[in-house]
């Protein structure tokens, strides 16, 4: 593994491990006497920033997707475009986006191990293309009588000798797998409560230790404007050099190399990453001291960042952070929402981009959007509303982006319901499949070449279906 991925790794997964117990500042200020000075205030409300995570949490939809391993269910739904733009070049091709429809149904078979899906491409009443996929144990498979007479599939196992015949090489396929396992990343985000304390304490510490009082600060009072209503906001902030911070952060990587602990865990968490990369206590203490050396020959250049929180009757309404004075990170909570936004300026040219994240009952809302001199460039939106019962389960999802001119909107809709009732599912056979694993390389490329070449055939016909409907 390079040194700059362990970094991003260590970095990432440390950070993690700190969030997901509740955040060290949030400790730091609980440790302590209430409202008994700026530094214990501050952390109080900066450690408020980690709710933001539970914005993109779906508890029940976790519990139902467990379900949907265990049990057979039937579903249907749709897929549509609604596109609009004032360019006339794209308005023509807008207008045939906006009258194709994909409809899709199915059933999952779990007694059997089988799966069948059926996806249906309309343009106005008029079907002009037909897909199937069917999943029978490790075998799946696609077909379309336009296109093949067979489902044409993979088998998932010996996949490093399938990978030979595309001309991988052995070094290549050292990280490779030979059979693609779903993993189940949920134990990613449980830590226990004795690690969950020891780090807390340990790291928290290092901040304690090593930030002085002095440099906390409860700033003048200000009237702030949100949602139509005036709010009397008290603020706490923190003041640190690039000399300082560089010492902070020594301090919590020399910390880190000596926690035998806290790097082991680190080890298991990386391994449900990526298995195949067996890394040892030593290797990590080898990396974090490169970190450590490489710190050491920073140059300093008097860079300040400063860190403010501003709150109201006891929660956290908004978070700022500056870089020498500019305002280059803004956190804020609006009702059920939060909004960031990063902003950096060079060359008389501005850019800020605003990232939203809401949710309220069963529906999340996540919006990006770039700046360039004030003036939106572009723009995603994304809505998820999920409905989950017993029976089954509806979800819709809404994604809205902007650019220039022209706005596109792709909505789908799924409905899926838990039965013991599902008809029979073929099974993949000599007869009805082909399974790439079992032919030549050769033999593959000339499948593949014969499936472009009528797939290239059958998009012209559709066209010329298209055309005469319009």
């Amino acid at each position: 593994m390079n040194k700059k991925r362990m970094k991003i790794l260590i970095i990432s997964l440390v950070v993690l491990l700190i969030v997901l117990v509740g955040g060290t500042f949030a400790f730091l200020y609980f440790m302590t006497d209430i409202f008994k000075s700026p530094d214990q205030l501050f952390y109080k409300y900066l450690g408020q920033n980690t709710e933001i995570v539970k914005l993109v949490e779906q508890p029940g939809l976790e519990a139902f997707n467990s379900k949907k391993q265990l049990n057979s269910y039937i579903n249907v739904g749709d897929f549509s475009f609604e596109i609009t733009s004032n360019d006339a070049e794209l308005k023509e091709v807008a207008d045939i986006m906006n009258d194709l429809t994909v409809n899709f149904s199915g059933r999952a078979d779990r007694v059997n191990d089988r799966a069948y899906q059926e996806i249906n491409l309309l343009y106005k009443t008029t079907n002009l293309f037909k897909l199937k996929y069917l999943q029978d144990g490790n075998k799946y498979a696609l077909a379309s009588d336009d296109i093949v007479n067979k489902y044409v599939g993979i088998e998932n196992n010996n996949l490093k000798e399938l990978a030979k015949k595309f001309g991988l090489t052995d070094e290549q396929l050292v990280a490779f797998p030979d059979k693609i396992e779903v993993k189940d990343y949920s134990s990613l985000f449980e830590i226990s409560d004795a690690d969950a304390k020891r780090i807390q304490e340990t790291y928290s510490a290092v901040f304690t230790n090593n930030i002085p009082k002095e440099k906390f600060v409860k700033e003048d009072k200000m009237v702030i404007q949100q949602n139509n209503q005036s709010y009397d906001i008290n603020r706490y902030s923190l003041s640190l050099t690039d000399k300082e911070i560089n010492n902070v952060l020594t301090q919590l990587l020399t910390t880190l190399k000596n926690d035998d602990a806290t790097l082991n865990l680190i080890i298991a968490k990386m391994a449900l990453i990526d298995e195949t990369q067996q890394l040892t206590v030593d290797e990590l203490k080898e990396s974090i001291q490169a970190m450590l050396d490489e710190n050491q020959e920073v140059e300093e250049n008097g860079s300040t960042l400063k860190i403010t929180v501003f709150e109201y009757n006891g929660s956290l309404m908004k978070t700022t952070v500056e870089i020498d004075a500019e305002e280059w990170l803004v956190i804020e909570k609006k009702e059920n929402e939060y909004h960031l936004t990063m902003s950096a300026t060079k060359d008389d040219q501005n850019t800020k981009i605003v990232m939203i994240l809401g949710k309220q009952d069963n529906t999340t809302n996540i919006g990006y959007s770039i700046y360039i001199n004030e003036e939106e460039q572009m723009a995603l939106n994304l809505k998820i509303t999920t409905q989950t019962q017993e029976s089954g389960s509806k979800t819709n999802i809404e994604i809205i982006g902007k650019i220039d001119q022209t706005q596109v909107k792709a909505v789908m809709n799924n409905k899926e319901e838990f039965t013991n009732a599902i008809d029979s599912i073929d099974e993949l056979n000599n007869g009805n499949s082909i399974m790439i694993n079992d032919y030549p390389a050769d033999q593959i490329a000339a499948l593949i070449v014969a499936i472009q070449e009528q797939f290239q055939k059958v998009l012209v016909e559709k066209m010329q279906v298209i055309l005469v409907n319009q």
